[in-house]
């Protein structure tokens, strides 16, 4: 199959209210003229969620040696804890350093399978400007805003919330902790 291009994926779960949307367009009780054979009612299909994974991020720069950090928790629908502390060698603002630590959030998410989303963070104004509730002025955060609102696409539900630092303390001290670390022979 290889030479003809051909790869094979694991087949992605069907939504529920991709289902019911499905069966409520039917016309009738029911039947439809391509279904003669159908029943008149179908039987009551309940319909579940997924439950949504919940998402924190931080950002964090350190002025003194131009780079940045970012911390990053994945919480599953089933529980899972997923953590990450990243080092962001560029020189970068707080603002960015969120942004990236957004993206970075958001990525892992999709890598991971997600579908619904609650994201919480303890940027204002990241989420502010994601909800559409502040303008942006700093012209150097479109291309992050843009990207970021490309990823969310891929989810079929995401709600974004701010929340102060003490309820994001995890994702706090990740961004922080991978924004001071200095290893020999890399600036």
């Amino acid at each position: 199959m290889s030479e003809l291009g051909i790869t094979c994926t694991l087949p992605r779960a069907i939504k529920g209210h991709a289902v019911a949307g499905l069966l409520a367009s039917f016309p009738g009780e029911g039947t439809t003229a391509l279904h003669e054979d159908l029943p008149g009612e179908f039987p009551d299909i309940s319909v579940v969620e997924e439950e949504a994974w919940m998402l924190y991020f931080d950002g964090s720069a350190t002025p003194r040696n131009d780079t940045g950090g970012a911390g990053v928790d994945l919480v599953s629908s089933t529980g899972e804890v997923f953590s990450h502390s990243l080092k962001l060698y560029f020189q970068c603002t707080n603002n960015s350093a969120e942004y990236e630590a957004f993206l970075i959030e958001l990525i892992l998410a999709k890598q991971a399978g997600a579908t619904r989303l609650e994201i919480r963070g303890d940027s204002k104004l990241l989420v502010n400007q994601m909800n559409g509730v502040y303008a942006l002025k700093e012209v150097t955060l479109d291309p992050y805003r843009s990207e970021a609102q490309r990823l969310l696409n891929y989810f079929a539900d995401a709600t974004m919330t701010h929340v102060g630092r003490s309820n994001n303390r995890h994702a706090d001290f990740l961004a922080t902790l991978a924004s001071k670390l200095q290893f020999e022979g890399i600036k």
